[in-house]
């Protein structure tokens, strides 16, 4: 596994133009799609349905910025809040250690990774063939992204009055 994990992620040069190509060899032959991910330093295999593992997050995402905004509208005071995100956040780096957890203790950890936004929990990998810089960019522009959202939003509501 971790041998395909490493091997997958790693371009071949073309013999013929000298230009690299995708390591065919740990891909899913009828899916095109990789049969095994890194996550926390580790290989793991590819779920059955990662896109629904995707639809889920970005729909979780957006449920929670609703509710942010109705208690925002209720002005409920997010100071609470913080306090159990910090928390799940903290128990979310657990699961990134070389302690063996019991089965159900690591799968909590890994489900509380979502409090860190940790994209590698929908397994993009075995969605898109996308290369491990492209990645790094993408992680890495998503706060950027989210943050120009926010000021779109606010320059139109501004507008709007």
């Amino acid at each position: 596994c971790a041998e395909c994990c490493d091997r997958a992620h790693r371009n071949v040069e073309d013999e013929i133009t000298g230009q690299l190509i995708r390591n065919e060899e740990c891909f899913d032959a009828a899916g095109g799609r990789l049969e095994y991910y890194r996550f926390g330093g580790e290989c793991q295999e590819c779920p059955d349905d990662p896109l629904a593992i995707l639809v889920l997050f970005v729909s979780g995402v957006l449920i929670v910025a609703m509710g942010a905004y109705y208690l925002h509208k209720k002005r409920v005071n997010m100071g609470i809040l913080s306090i159990g995100i910090d928390y799940f956040q903290v128990l979310a780096i657990f699961s990134a250690t070389r302690v063996t957890w019991p089965a159900s203790i690591d799968q909590l950890f890994t489900l509380f990774s979502v409090f860190n936004v940790n994209l590698n929990i929908t397994a993009p990998e075995c969605i898109f063939v996308i290369e491990y810089r492209t990645k790094w960019y993408i992680i890495q522009l998503t706060p950027i992204f989210i943050i120009a959202v926010f000021c779109a939003m606010h320059v139109a509501k501004l507008f709007h009055k």
